[in-house]
């Protein structure tokens, strides 16, 4: 990620590429995506004023994240009224700008949604708007998009893939991590497991 922004010759979050890290476990997710955050701040790629924005509900209780510019999120469920024709889950968006939220999380962020197919559509996400609706407090709306999981990535095609090969992923979820790129994939593993992987073979 840090590389892939240096390669910019100004702050240019319009021309960005997609990454991502396809992983096996939701804990793996979760470790990578803090990982990648606190170094994309450190570097400066995240920029400015950091705000909890309120994304959605899980078992009645209000789900939080902290959103800045410059920002790499998935979309977590299918938002057929956004965009021209909808946004669709497993989908990347890089964040353009923060509009401060209110007291109860509610604000607006403008993002740029990478789409499936290729092309690129501005779209703004306004949570005060949005949690007026059952879809919003259904499930989380929005998270981190630096690492997915293979269920996540299902049907969705990124730039440049970097798949972390855990043990236990399977043949059929490391196909999907594998073929999910446009332009690039690159496969990371501890030399331990791929000898016990080969071993076990």
């Amino acid at each position: 990620y840090v590389t892939q922004s240096k390669h910019l010759e100004r702050d240019d979050l319009v021309s960005r590429r997609t990454i991502a890290i396809g992983v096996f476990e939701n804990n793996t997710r979760q470790l990578y995506n803090t990982k990648v955050r606190e170094k994309l701040k450190e570097v400066g790629v995240i920029k400015g004023a950091e705000y909890k924005f309120h994304v959605g509900s899980l078992n009645g209780q209000k789900q939080f994240l902290s959103l800045a510019r410059g920002e790499q999120i998935v979309f977590a469920r299918n938002a057929n009224t956004l965009g021209n024709k909808g946004i669709f889950n497993g989908e990347l968006a890089t964040i353009l700008k923060v509009k401060a939220p209110d007291q109860n999380g509610h604000g607006a962020v403008s993002v740029l949604v990478h789409k499936a197919g290729g092309k690129k559509e501005k779209v703004v996400l306004d949570f005060r708007e949005l949690a007026q609706s059952k879809w919003f407090n259904d499930g989380i709306a929005i998270d981190y998009g630096y690492a997915l999981t293979a269920h996540k990535l299902q049907g969705a095609t990124i730039d440049h893939m970097l798949v972390a090969i855990e043990k236990g992923i399977g043949f059929e979820l490391f196909n999907v991590l594998a073929t999910r790129h446009r332009h690039g994939v690159s496969f990371h593993t501890s030399k331990e497991l791929l000898e016990s992987v080969f071993y076990e073979a």
